[in-house]
């Protein structure tokens, strides 16, 4: 299984050139809207919802026209990453008690 991680950052960066080739007030409009998906994913942090998802997906967004963006995505895979590695290698308290 594939899981996320930097690897997905190179169909970004394959999208970025064909993002810059689009015109500039298209360019802004998608810029300002990745700002609001990222808002309203920092709002979900507190309200019900999928507010990690939401945030990474709005990063996305931002990192076709900002490089801090896409590194502050590239950080958040390779953590996600490393937390489903933690998740996968932990044992269950009913594991430890069976031996």
């Amino acid at each position: 299984m594939r899981r996320p991680g930097p690897h997905l950052l190179d169909g970004l960066r394959q999208r970025r050139e064909r993002h810059r080739q689009r015109h500039v007030f298209l360019r802004i409009g998608y810029g300002v809207a990745g700002v609001l998906v990222v808002l309203g994913g920092i709002l979900l942090l507190v309200l019900p919802g999928p507010g990690l998802l939401v945030i990474a997906l709005g990063l996305a967004m931002l990192a076709l026209e900002f490089a801090w963006a896409e590194r502050v995505l590239e950080r958040a895979l390779v953590r996600l990453e490393q937390g489903i590695d933690r998740l996968q290698n932990r044992r269950t308290p009913s594991e430890d008690h069976r031996s």
